[in-house]
């Protein structure tokens, strides 16, 4: 095994070999920064970043396709100690016309050890939720999975749809007490 070792006074290292790139290592003799013979980067402890300005970090993909896509993975170890994904970050290219161009921005997570998108924010600043929206622990709002409305809850209150009423318009709807409260029709009224 042919190494290249370079070290310092207090102990820290650099190991250079014929099967891994670089090894940095601190001066208590454990490996701090792997580079690999692929490019890839391990680190074993903490990465801070210190730069006094507000572009702290920019992952850059030399890629200008519209199929291009960069992601930032969150993994931590299952019961078994296998490395999995629990979370993501993705970005996509939507346009890559020069100085105009767009992309769109996902959120994922991991249910049942399947990793799903559960929010996008498009290029043209709509937001797509996966599932239903709480706030506050007190208000959700989801799809009325039964017809064209927006379905609002509260515990301990009645439950409301807002959307079409089929031929009768846009209402709003007491899903509870199984009523119209209020209803736009087509001519502009309201009952």
């Amino acid at each position: 095994n042919d190494n290249l070792l370079l070290q310092g006074s207090s102990g820290e290292s650099v190991i250079i070999n014929s099967q891994v790139a670089i090894n940095l290592r601190t001066n208590n003799g454990n490996d701090a920064l792997t580079l690999d013979s692929s490019q890839n980067a391990t680190f074993e402890g903490n990465v801070k970043i210190k730069k006094d300005n507000s572009n702290l970090l920019n992952l850059y993909r030399p890629n200008s396709s519209t199929a291009a896509s960069s992601v930032l993975d969150f993994s931590f170890n299952t019961a078994n100690s296998s490395e999995a994904v629990y979370a993501r970050i993705r970005a996509d290219v939507e346009d890559n016309t020069n100085s105009a161009q767009s992309g769109d921005l996902s959120f994922y997570t991991a249910n049942a050890g399947t990793v799903g998108e559960v929010l996008k924010l498009t290029q043209e600043g709509n937001a797509t939720f996966a599932g239903d929206v709480t706030i506050s622990n007190q208000l959700t709002i989801a799809q009325d999975a039964a017809s064209d409305r927006i379905l609002f809850t509260r515990s301990g209150h009645d439950s409301y749809s807002l959307g079409l009423l089929g031929a009768q318009g846009l209402g709003i709807y007491n899903v509870t007490d199984n009523l119209i409260e209020m209803q736009f029709n087509g001519n502009g009224n309201v009952t």
